[in-house]
């Protein structure tokens, strides 16, 4: 496509919103340029503004429409109103015709429609063309994967275009590091193409790290040459992937990107826009101890490979949670033998999963009760009581139902409500009123619906975005980000067992704060595909559940449950036919 019209403004904004919508855009300040353009591309829409210097609109027109090549469809847009001008084109042959000032949004969409009609959709959102070794496969809705492309080369800009053709890849061009920012808030991206050299302040590289600091963790190829790449350790660049040569063919590179998108798969957590803002933008999310990131980086660990002297090291950096830890050990809630002074044999009594588990769980209390002074008592206990049984249970049941570790299913449990932390205290009564209340009033309204409808996004898609910007590890922040998604079964199978652990834990708790049948019927719904796997009762997995919450009330600082209370809530529970559910 190609914009013709004086104002540098006005062209800018108009590339930006028709580049958006999937068009590549070539701009120029007057018809004289414009016919340069012209003899050099094949253009399937211009567009052109009537008053202009050198050579006007309507003498561009007039010789668009006698060229010999292919006439493009041609749009006026113009700020004045020339009857005697319009009723020329339209004779003709020109019927569109738009005045200033209008909805760039609208027009663009105008402006797509007219290429539909006309049976010419090739400047729609170009595609890459599938390399002959991947075989082709039916394309599904969602199923593309979206490149951005951020080069002041607008000759390489447009080569790439023109050699995208019908494949998984969508290639979108933006015109600035703002436009860039426009197009990473309205829709997923998968990779990001950019030049090192670039106009402005900031280097390709340093485009990167600063999306990644912002949780917009897009992966990226940075273009340049072995001069700008001599300064470039790659290494020590974080999201950047692969340094690419300026003078890369525009199809290997295209088939590269995808090579490496097939490559990634599951390994890149696109965290939506309203819940990366509300971490980014929100200075009161407090920043946990190092020492609690590494320890998640333990927790991700098989057994066989963490090592207790490392992990005394470790943990004896912060005394403060050393002292903690030590007295969890020899309180009567964990301990069973002598009390010990000695972490190392506190370690190996516990055993290095439910030690770094503990460990992890007294230092996100010290983050919760900052987040939750101001709360009322009445959410604070509901809060306290919900997240205490949902981590127990999501133990229990990876305990007796799942082939998953039972302390990393505890931490889960822990960490997958810091998002109600952190929405409630951006949003405030908002959040208290039309989410929590309302959920706990109307039992059948769905708690992430409801989210959803106040502030854009769910609690589980907030806790992952805060976690990811503490440091903690893929392996943790995955079944957190996607144990609200719908799309599970594409998870690793310890993520998928994690995730079902925290779906009928968070269930459960639910129920318990209001047995109506339709949260029972959940409840026996998630239970109905144990079934066949254990002789271990329903009742018995919760009443652990149960205990072992009361157990953890003195060491996390959360209200007693009522034994007996949540007791006959499980015996609602119906078990005993697997077909009745």
């Amino acid at each position: 496509m190609l914009i013709v019209d004086d104002e540098s403004s006005l062209r800018q904004l108009l590339a930006r919103a028709l580049t958006q919508v999937g068009f590549h855009c070539d701009t120029a300040e007057d018809g004289t340029a414009a016919l340069l353009y012209y003899e050099r591309h094949d253009y399937d829409l211009v567009i052109t503004d009537l008053s202009m210097p050198k050579s006007n609109g309507h003498a561009l027109c007039i010789k668009l429409l006698e060229n010999k090549k292919k006439t493009p469809l041609i749009c006026v847009l113009t700020g004045i109103a020339e009857p005697r001008i319009e009723e020329d084109l339209k004779k003709r042959g020109i019927k569109h015709l738009y005045h200033k000032p209008i909805d760039y949004k609208q027009f663009s969409q105008d402006m797509l429609a007219l290429l539909e009609d006309s049976n010419d959709s090739a400047l729609r959102e170009p595609t890459v063309m599938t390399p002959p070794t991947i075989p082709s496969t039916p394309e599904t809705p969602g199923s593309k994967n979206n490149v951005v492309i951020l080069s002041p080369d607008m000759t390489f800009c447009r080569s790439i275009s023109l050699a995208s053709a019908e494949s998984p890849l969508n290639v979108i061009i933006a015109l600035s590091t703002d436009h860039l920012l426009e197009i990473v808030n309205e829709k997923r991206i998968d990779l990001l193409i950019v030049d090192q050299e670039i106009s402005g302040f900031l280097r390709g590289n340093q485009i990167v790290e600063r999306l990644h600091s912002d949780l917009i963790n897009i992966p990226a190829f940075v273009r340049g040459d072995k001069k700008s790449f001599s300064r470039l350790n790659i290494d020590e660049c974080e999201g950047v992937e692969k340094l690419i040569e300026l003078d890369i063919n525009e199809r290997d590179l295209l088939n590269m990107s995808y090579a490496y998108l097939s490559r990634l798969s599951q390994h890149c957590l696109v965290i939506d826009p309203a819940a990366r803002r509300l971490v980014t933008e929100f200075s009161d999310v407090p920043p946990i101890p190092h020492v609690l990131t590494r320890l998640a980086e333990r927790a991700a660990q098989s057994s066989l490979d963490i090592s207790i002297p490392q992990l005394v090291s470790e943990i004896e950096t912060d005394p403060r949670l050393t002292s903690e830890l030590i007295k969890v050990a020899n309180s009567s809630q964990v301990a069973s033998t002598s009390k010990q002074k000695d972490l190392k044999g506190i370690i190996t009594l516990l055993g290095p999963r439910q030690a770094i588990s503990i460990c992890l769980s007294l230092g996100l209390r010290t983050v919760r009760s900052k987040l939750m002074m101001p709360w009322a008592e009445e959410f604070r206990n509901w809060y306290l009581k919900r997240t205490s049984l949902i981590a127990a249970t999501a133990e229990s049941v990876a305990r007796f139902y799942e082939n998953v570790p039972p302390e990393t299913a505890y931490l889960l449990g822990i960490l997958q409500d810091i998002g109600i932390l952190v929405q409630a205290e951006h949003y405030g009564e908002a959040y208290f009123e039309r989410v929590i209340k309302r959920v706990r009033k109307i039992p059948t309204l769905q708690f992430t619906t409801s989210e959803s409808l106040v502030t854009n996004t769910d609690h589980g898609m907030v806790s992952a975005a805060v976690l990811q910007s503490w440091g903690f590890p893929f392996s943790i922040v995955q079944p957190v980000y996607a144990h609200h998604q719908e799309e599970q079964t594409k998870l690793p199978i310890m993520a998928q067992g994690l995730v079902r652990c925290m779906c009928l834990a968070e269930a459960f708790a639910e129920m318990c704060d209001q047995p109506v049948p339709q949260r029972i019927l959940k409840v026996n719904t998630l239970l109905a595909e144990y079934y066949q796997k254990s002789r271990m009762e329903a009742q018995d997995v919760f009443l652990t559940a149960i205990e072992k919450t009361n157990r953890m009330t003195e060491i996390l600082r959360t209200p007693p449950l009522e034994p007996d209370e949540l007791e006959a809530i499980v015996n609602q529970l119906q078990i005993s036919d697997p077909q009745q559910v």
